[in-house]
């Protein structure tokens, strides 16, 4: 007898990744060929040959830009690893008369977010819901975030607010960064795509480690990669943590394949701790998530591993303190807590609120740091997010991180022994890290006046990654 026709075959490698199948999405692409050509024809007739050689340039840019974009529409799970791989190796960036640029990471965002959205608007049939305790949270945050940006419009001080370019930009990061948290949460689902954006990471990673470690031409390649991205604490953080999990954890990854995870996370560790070694957010970040993660695969010995943790640590105390009181360390530890000291009178304006996004910076001139009216900002997320969205958007964070973490825990006993297992493992310890590393600078959510947008390069790792542990989660009810 035959067998019954059925839409459940699973989809090849080239029906994930391609879109082009329906005879809506030929028609397309043949109107657009159609329109190419006879707009090439009418360049010829009304610009000249002079100026046709321009006008092409401008229709090819037209016809690539427009083709890249059917692409992110139909496969938006793609356009994350292509935001990854923009913010960590493209390291030209578009020009914006400031000293700042905007990079592959930023440009894409914006581009990601409003196709997910139009796909939202124009799908005939709805997708299902993210049902998550992180989206309220998050929401909150995002809308705190636009409120203030209203409410710092008043004269809070008397001297003026941050240019409205710098609050706008600072809304961007915000937006920007949660807009990617739901484009992972929406359109990670499929474990497949969860799989490649990981593994896409750590080998794009793995290429800066290369650099630094390799002489020869591997070498000579790390000067033209971005800077910023070995400069941001994100990248070494959750480089680790993926990696470590990967090899710790995925029993389905084969022995070889486990090998070259750890190798990658010894790496990341050992440049962290032997070339970053004054640089605490380049290093005590990642090594805590190696140590969440080693407690949550073996809890009893790292309980029975503690005491000797301890005296080691009583041992190498002299070491510990050259670590992290050496180079400029001592000088910042003072200066951070002389810049909440300067911050208090600031944020006592308006504590529910905030003074709006990225305005705090001006008016830390009205009050002296170790002396000095100058501008500062505080290099530490959890003060920034109370100087712009108040109390209110440091309880939302809070509360979506909280949220996070309860989605983790929830997740560790269901999921199974391969990649859903480190990856729960490794996105729980990151998550602890990454709040760890908030204390220590802007990594999450980069001030515009110190890591700005080429903070941003790295800054979408725990969103995007957050935002699978999400997609994850969705996954696995759906298959309950």
């Amino acid at each position: 007898m035959d067998r019954p026709a059925t839409t459940s075959m699973r989809l090849s490698l080239s029906d994930r990744i391609l879109p082009l199948s329906g005879n809506t999405s030929l028609r397309g692409i043949f109107l657009a060929a159609t329109g190419f050509l006879a707009f090439s024809a009418a360049s010829i007739l009304f610009a000249g040959p002079t100026a046709f050689a321009r006008l092409l340039q401008l229709q090819l840019l037209l016809v690539l830009g427009s083709a890249f974009l059917f692409f992110l529409y139909h496969r938006p799970q793609a356009g994350l690893i292509a935001a990854l791989a923009g913010g960590l190796m493209v390291a030209p960036e578009v020009a914006t008369g400031t000293q700042s640029g905007l990079n592959g990471a930023l440009l894409l965002a914006p581009v990601l977010i409003g196709l997910w959205l139009l796909r939202l608007a124009l799908q005939r049939e709805r997708p299902r819901p993210v049902v998550s305790p992180s989206i309220l949270p998050l929401y909150g945050l995002l809308g705190s975030a636009v409120l203030a940006l209203l409410v710092g419009q008043y004269p809070w001080f008397p001297i003026p607010q941050a240019p409205l370019a710098a609050q706008l930009a600072q809304l961007g990061i915000f937006l920007f960064s949660g807009g990617l948290f739901l484009v992972a949460a929406h359109q990670l689902r499929d474990v497949f795509w969860l799989k490649a954006v990981t593994y896409s990471f750590i080998a794009l990673g793995s290429v800066h480690l290369a650099a630094r470690l390799l002489p020869g031409s591997l070498g000579a390649l790390q000067s033209s990669l971005p800077r910023a991205v070995t400069m941001g604490s994100m990248f070494w953080t959750w480089l680790v943590a993926l990696s470590a999990g990967q090899a710790l954890l995925n029993r389905d990854l084969g022995l070889p394949g486990r090998l070259a995870m750890a190798g990658v996370s010894a790496a990341a560790l050992g440049i962290g701790l032997t070339q970053l070694e004054y640089w605490v957010s380049g290093w005590f970040p990642a090594l805590l998530a190696l140590f969440v993660i080693l407690v949550l695969r073996y809890p009893v010995p790292a309980l029975l591993g503690a005491p000797a943790l301890a005296a080691l640590g009583l041992f190498l105390s002299e070491s510990l303190l050259r670590v992290t009181a050496g180079g400029d360390n001592l000088y910042s530890y003072q200066t951070r807590l002389a810049a909440l000291q300067s911050l208090l009178p600031i944020l006592s304006a308006n504590p529910l609120l905030g003074l709006g996004p990225a305005n705090y910076y001006e008016y830390t001139a009205l009050y002296p740091i170790m002396g000095w009216y100058v501008h500062f900002n505080s290099h530490n997320n959890y003060l920034d997010i109370v100087a712009q969205t108040g109390f209110v958007g440091l309880t939302c964070f809070l509360w979506f991180a909280g949220a996070l973490a309860l989605i983790a825990f929830r997740l560790l006993p269901r999921v199974a022994g391969g990649f859903e297992r480190a990856y729960v493992h490794s996105v729980l310890a990151g998550l602890a890290a990454t709040l760890a590393a908030a204390a220590l600078g802007d990594w999450l959510i980069p001030f515009v006046y110190n890591a700005g947008f080429p903070g941003f390069r790295t800054s979408i790792l725990p969103w995007v990654f957050l935002g699978g542990l999400v997609a994850l989660e969705q996954h696995r009810r759906q298959s309950a």
